[in-house]
């Protein structure tokens, strides 16, 4: 899988304005993303979210020779939220909020909206751990992906905390 490009085959520039959340992934709904009730599967919004953080791994160095290299980053823990439909041939991009990161580990924010009006359909808050893949173990990521992270982190912990950020799943106890 080649990272570092849109799903629509657009490569990413190198230079990106930090000052805002990245805008790295576009889509258009597919036939095959339609559910029975007529409007993207739920499982699609988790896809969504996913690729737009590869096109974000891809941005700070996670290309095909840097998993060669017996290291990538492992999801551990996600959260999708919906706030709207998608239908059928809707066209869709991410944003992508670094929240935090360590030398092991990141937190990534991604906001799905409509393309021809921008609203917001759905949410992913995602924390990833980077691991060495030969010994399936958290390792440090490397000197060149910490310092994209760092310059990254530098603009977005100037962004506020959007609001679903650390929300969870669960009814109220009687």
């Amino acid at each position: 899988m080649d990272f570092a490009v849109f799903s629509n085959g657009t490569a990413i520039d190198a230079v990106h304005d930090l000052t805002g959340p990245l805008r790295l992934y576009e889509a258009t709904v597919p036939a095959e993303w339609i559910d029975y009730n007529g409007h993207m599967n739920d499982s699609r919004f988790f896809q969504v979210t996913s690729e737009a953080g590869d096109c974000f791994l891809g941005l700070i160095g996670m290309d095909a020779n840097y998993l060669a290299g017996g290291h990538s980053y492992f999801t551990v823990e996600s959260h999708t939220a919906f706030a709207a439909q998608a239908k059928l041939g809707d066209r869709l991009f991410a944003t992508i909020q670094l929240l935090g990161h360590d030398d092991k580990r990141l937190h990534l924010f991604v906001s799905v909206h409509r393309s021809n009006d921008g609203s917001l359909v759905a949410t992913g808050e995602h924390m990833m751990l980077h691991v060495d893949t030969s010994i399936d173990r958290a390792v440090p990521a490397g000197p060149a992906i910490l310092a994209k992270l760092a310059d990254i982190a530098a603009h977005h912990s100037q962004l506020p905390t959007p609001a679903p950020v650390g929300r969870f799943v669960g009814a109220p106890r009687t």
